[in-house]
């Protein structure tokens, strides 16, 4: 017999969904930007994941859940300014054990 409050975490969990953040690091030209690095803080200020952009300007984060992060590219070592975008997680319906994909874009501008 399994105990009642272990047959509701169960059920809690299947309910769960998370998100994949598809997104992308281009200049204003257009032209992809490989090589720069992503840094992804939930609302506390912590550090969820950090990755680079491959060469042809994306970058996929998967396992999100819920809440508020925020993304930034930074650029050191390149004539990119740093640029930084908060994006709020929520599900509007709950797909039982599924994920949603979510777009992100970064447009960079040169450094001054």
């Amino acid at each position: 017999m399994i105990p009642v409050s272990l047959f509701n975490l169960v059920l809690s969990l299947s309910a769960f969904q998370s998100y994949v953040v598809m997104g992308s690091v281009r200049d204003q030209a257009g032209q992809a930007v490989g090589g720069v690095r992503v840094s992804v803080t939930d609302e506390s200020f912590q550090s969820i994941r950090n990755l680079f952009v491959d060469n042809s300007g994306h970058f996929t984060i998967r396992g999100l859940v819920s809440g508020r992060y925020t993304f930034r590219i930074e650029t050191t070592g390149t004539a990119f300014e740093e640029q930084i975008q908060s994006l709020e997680l929520s599900a509007i319906r709950i797909r039982s054990g599924s994920s949603e994909t979510v777009p992100l874009d970064f447009v960079l501008k040169p450094k001054r």
